[in-house]
């Protein structure tokens, strides 16, 4: 079983650069979402040394999401023009000088501009790459890709919450902003893995006369006029079957399209038509070149107001976790403990729906839309339900609710775009994502201050949750797929080629 799996990998395309690639994104995530998470405890820390509301301090923590994500436009250019190495390492450098400069000169303005912007922008370039890197560079093995690529971040949310009092209590918060800046100078080291792996692309045969076969030298036919049927696509019979059961679905078509296997141009009418026809109709649907442009895809519209509204109601749950904690008469080392649960939890969801995502009868767009109702209904009973040991129960659930949401999402929107346009479709959800970050904790400690009670953000957060889980299923009713009037206008075409 063991000698099985290097053999299985290979097949599946995994290679050695893949496997280093993988490392590095994990990597990087750990540093930057173990950071951006945890912004909770240090403006805990700010609000004491500074004598400041929260409301004041959390937008800084805003600035940052705002720079990480809402540059994600800005970001896929950088990496169509420059490629992920160098931008990755310019990341890495950016978010390091963020977080030193915070470190030695530590007052409001700096906070705003180096931990906010500068820190915020360092992280968008790192999290894009590594995100880029994997989606692209694996096919098969993707989905399971993303999940370990995940768990970086549900690790890293852990370990620095865990660790951020601990440091802090020896060399202040100032002194754990440049030991966070040297940690993230290591993630240089991670950038240069991200780009051993290059985005795969369909193989492509070129046609040649055969000894075997000298008729085939009758098409002297380019491999690019003939589209798909010059690159030697289609497993499937040479001729066209009665029925219509293995394309009842765009992947199907899609995969059996970008499946290589050279098919012989001399074959029967039926087979030449069938191909013919095939090609028409995954060119009418955008399964080849760019397709559909983004702003006319009513399917990736809908699912970025879904992020947006999901990021505005899923992030400052977990931010403003642990003064909810502190509330509740918990120390600051067992807060910090009980924070570390969403990260664990989350790290381990990470993994799990990423291999679930691998087998392919689970519909991703169900799940995703699964998780997010199942977080917003976790955080309205935080309302109702805010003992001690329910907050752990918490941490785990909302750990797990988040943790699959983040490692599903970008596994739907390749399903909703065409490769080509995978990359600045990537930079449109992350700047959704991040404008609904930007604005989650403001907004909620705003509500909190003017009602006096902390906990009816959860409320609002929830209802936002459940709304965009919903929103997530109205994707299938405006995506384009497959339907049973294509295979029936396919049947009637060849009919008709055949007559």
């Amino acid at each position: 079983m063991v000698q099985c799996c290097p053999k299985y990998l290979q097949e599946k395309g995994c290679s050695v650069r893949h496997t280093l690639t993988l490392i590095g994104a994990l990597l990087t995530c750990f540093c930057v979402d173990g950071c951006a998470y945890n912004i909770g405890i240090l403006i805990s820390y700010w609000s004491s040394y500074f004598n400041k509301d929260t409301f004041v301090l959390s937008w800084i923590g805003s600035i940052q999401m705002f720079f990480s994500y809402c540059l994600g436009p800005l970001t896929g250019f950088l990496i169509n023009h420059f490629g992920i190495t160098p931008v990755a390492i310019t990341g890495a450098t950016v978010a390091s000088m963020g977080h030193f400069i915070s470190g030695m000169h530590g007052n409001m303005i700096t906070l705003y501009i180096c931990f906010g912007a500068l820190a915020g922008a360092g992280y968008g370039l790192l999290y894009m790459t590594a995100i880029v890197a994997i989606t692209t560079g694996f096919d098969e093995l993707r989905p399971i890709a993303m999940g370990i690529m995940a768990c970086g971040s549900g690790i890293g949310a852990s370990i620095h919450s865990i660790f951020y009092p601990l440091v802090e209590s020896k060399v202040t918060w100032k002194g754990l902003c440049i030991a966070t800046a040297g940690l993230l100078l290591q993630a240089c080291v991670f950038g240069c893995l991200l780009g051993l792996a290059l985005p795969k692309k369909p193989p492509q045969q070129p046609m040649s006369q055969s000894p075997h076969n000298p008729t085939a030298s009758i098409f002297s036919l380019d491999s690019h006029a003939l589209g798909i049927l010059g690159s030697g696509y289609l497993n499937r019979p040479n001729e066209p079957t009665t029925s219509a059961a293995f394309m009842n679905s765009q992947l199907d078509l899609k995969a059996t399209l970008e499946t290589p296997k050279m098919q012989h141009m001399m074959g029967s009418l039926g087979s030449f038509t069938y191909l013919v026809e095939v090609e028409k109709i995954a060119q009418q649907i955008g399964l080849f070149g760019k397709g559909m442009p983004l702003h006319r895809n009513a399917s990736f519209l809908v699912f970025l107001a879904a992020v947006f509204i999901q990021a505005m109601g899923s992030y400052s749950p977990v931010i403003l976790l642990f003064d909810i904690l502190l509330a509740e008469g918990l120390s600051p080392k067992a807060a910090a403990g009980t924070t570390a649960l969403v990260g664990i939890s989350s790290a381990i969801a990470r993994l799990v729906f990423g291999t679930l995502a691998t087998f392919r009868w689970v519909n991703k767009t169900h799940l995703l839309s699964v998780l997010m109702m199942a977080g917003g209904a976790i955080n309205i009973t935080v309302f109702f339900l805010h003992q001690q040991m329910f907050l752990q129960f918490y941490a785990c659930v909302i750990g797990i609710c988040l943790g699959g949401v983040t490692v599903i999402h970008p596994l739907v929107l390749a399903d909703l775009v065409q490769r080509e346009r995978l990359t600045d479709a990537m930079g449109w959800e992350i700047m959704s994502a991040g404008m609904g970050y930007c604005l989650s904790t403001p907004l909620a400690t705003l509500l909190s201050l003017q009602l006096g009670n902390m906990h009816i953000s959860y409320i609002v957060s929830g209802v936002l949750m459940l709304f965009g889980g919903t929103l997530v299923e109205l994707t299938r009713w405006s995506r384009r797929t497959i339907s049973e009037a294509d295979i029936n206008r396919l049947r009637r075409r060849l009919e008709g080629a055949a007559g």
